[in-house]
């Protein structure tokens, strides 16, 4: 398939199918933009595995009155949603609020191919709960981003593109486990200590280890 074939509606609703309450919470610009792309034949032959470590940290964090965030890689944070959806009945937001751009620094053909692939594979549920998935190079600190050729589409999460914390509570929600590769982006430290202050249990899971650690020969 071309780029030019894909039909992102499509695409779209698929992704969004099993978000409820939180979809409107779920960002339309990748897929509104990744059509003005260059055209390309997309590989859709896609693995959308993660690691035995990664599939046993999310199951231990899974319960009906708990959400999770996820800020990892954005082609690991597609893997993870599938693996969430399909195996563990938790429904998948993905909060990538960049512009596809040919030169930008956010998202690229591979990303591209990546979400095409993972729409044909996600299983409509009735989710028990729902996990946000941020990519952790939304914004990457001291970049040179005066080359004429880099077009700067990176972005920052705000508390309005996090779930309300009426909301939450209305669906009974009282703890946010917060999975994350090493680092914590400023932005979203500070939606987690919006929550703490508002008497959320916010558990900090650090899987940078897990994802990071060589493959054993």
């Amino acid at each position: 398939m071309r780029l030019s074939n894909v039909e992102w509606y499509l695409i779209y609703k698929k992704w969004t199918a099993n978000s409820c309450e939180f979809e409107y919470l779920f960002k339309s610009s990748p897929f509104v933009t990744a059509k003005y792309m260059e055209d390309f034949e997309l590989n859709l032959n896609k693995d959308f595995k993660i690691k035995d470590e990664l599939r046993k940290a999310l199951k231990e964090n899974i319960e009906e009155d708990r959400i999770l965030i996820a800020d990892v890689d954005s082609m690991l944070g597609i893997n993870t949603a599938v693996v969430l959806n399909n195996e563990f009945r938790v429904c998948p937001i993905l909060s990538y609020n960049f512009l596809f751009h040919p030169y930008g620094i956010v998202g690229d053909n591979r990303l591209i191919e990546t979400l095409v692939g993972a729409a044909d594979v996600i299983e409509p549920i009735k989710p028990i709960s729902w996990a946000f998935i941020l990519d952790k190079n939304r914004y990457i600190n001291g970049m040179d981003i005066n080359n004429p050729m880099v077009f700067n589409n990176q972005y920052e999460i705000t508390e309005e593109e996090m779930p309300d914390i009426d909301m939450l509570r209305k669906l009974n929600k009282r703890s946010v486990s917060f999975l994350y590769d090493k680092d914590i982006k400023e932005d979203i430290k500070c939606y987690l200590d919006y929550l703490k202050e508002n008497d959320f249990t916010v558990n900090m899971i650090d899987i940078g280890e897990i994802l990071n650690e060589r493959k054993r020969e």
